[in-house]
């Protein structure tokens, strides 16, 4: 059994790829605080929850369970929990916040678990959660988009938490190694493919390597934050 956490469901964009046939996930589990964006993916993907192939949780995922607030217009691409990255702040909503590992230990142990994070910052908050499991044999691969490094000093918090996450065994990989593509459709597949597992027979795909432009623009963001220099007011 395959599972797949989108721990950033926005408008569904994951999903689609997730589901579109191509790869074995038996469920997928999307996490969405934002109340306009689940609308809309419960819309697009009423089949797939009805079958019980999706399940969309109006909420984040994080360190607690408890309540967040997020600032921003995510139907439009700018939203964040952390105050100083938006230039327009005036559009506020709560939602619920799930405690991953408490999430993580419902799987079922014989479910192999993959998981996207690309969740404005969230991602160093869940990912040291997710080293406090007791047993992470269930959980095949991460990829994460480490957003805090818009930030100035994003670039240690980052640092930090993989070094954590290498000490505990958690198999992350980052977004900028593996999402690669014109489309985010592509940029997911691009990361599915390094797991044959997920392929279940059909024939291989061959996984593509980042171009080094994009490596080189990367280093170049971290290498701002690393020093101080934020993005804020980015959206």
């Amino acid at each position: 059994m395959n599972v797949f956490l989108d721990v950033g469901g926005h408008l569904g964009q994951s999903i689609g790829v997730a589901l579109d046939g191509t790869w074995t996930f038996d469920l997928v589990h999307s996490f969405e605080p934002d109340a306009d964006c689940v609308r809309g993916i419960e819309e697009k993907f009423a089949g797939d929850i009805a079958a019980g192939r999706l399940v969309i949780h109006r909420a984040a995922l994080g360190g607690r369970d408890g309540q967040i607030t997020l600032l921003g217009d995510n139907s439009i691409g700018g939203a964040t929990t952390v105050r100083g990255q938006l230039r327009d702040e005036s559009r506020a909503q709560t939602a619920p916040l799930i405690d991953v590992r408490r999430f993580v230990e419902t799987i079922p142990k014989d479910a192999q678990i993959y998981i996207k994070l690309n969740c404005e910052g969230a991602e160093v908050e869940i990912l040291n959660r997710l080293c406090d499991l007791a047993d992470i044999s269930n959980i095949a691969a991460i990829v994460a988009d480490f957003d805090v490094v818009k930030k100035g000093g994003g670039y240690w918090e980052k640092r930090r938490t993989l070094k954590n996450c290498a000490a505990r065994g958690l198999p992350v990989v980052l977004a900028e190694d593996v999402m690669v593509g014109k489309s985010h459709a592509a940029r997911l597949s691009n990361w599915f493919a390094h797991h044959p597992a997920l392929m279940d027979g059909k024939k291989a795909r061959t996984p593509v390597a980042q171009p080094w432009k994009r490596r080189v623009r990367y280093a170049v963001r971290d290498l701002r934050s690393a020093v101080g220099m934020s993005r804020g007011g980015y959206a």
